[in-house]
């Protein structure tokens, strides 16, 4: 014969814990997602075409390793200031001989360079 006390321990463990998470679900009104209308949001912008021969110095332009170069023989603030200009930023990869830390993520407009004695001696690589 089984206990009564045996069979309504579990009983009624498994009846709390099914109506206390029956309890935990919202019954209220469902709120719908919140969007934009498609003519309120901007319009996305196309980048300019530029043509063959314009200056490759000019502002908005991405950096090149030809372009870069321009960089080399600066004190690392003149650099820094150039880079800006031109919309670039400018990041010491290896100072003095040696390698520093760097992130692996790509920016387009970085010019990733080496410094010894606070002059850009050399362009390690874009981005």
């Amino acid at each position: 014969m089984i206990s009564t006390k045996r069979v309504a321990l579990p009983v009624l463990l498994f009846v709390g814990v099914a109506g206390g998470l029956a309890a935990c679900g919202d019954d209220g009104p469902e709120t719908p997602p919140t969007t934009v209308p498609a003519e309120t949001a901007p319009a996305p912008t196309e980048p300019e075409a530029t043509e063959p021969g314009d200056d490759a110095g000019s502002t908005g332009d991405l950096p090149t390793e030809a372009s870069a170069a321009d960089l080399v023989g600066l004190t690392e603030e003149d650099a820094e200031a150039a880079a800006e200009e031109l919309g670039w930023t400018v990041r010491v990869t290896r100072r003095d001989g040696e390698d520093l830390p760097a992130t692996m993520d790509l920016r387009e407009n970085r010019v990733n360079v080496e410094v010894t004695d606070g002059e850009v001696t050399a362009i390690v690589n874009i981005g």
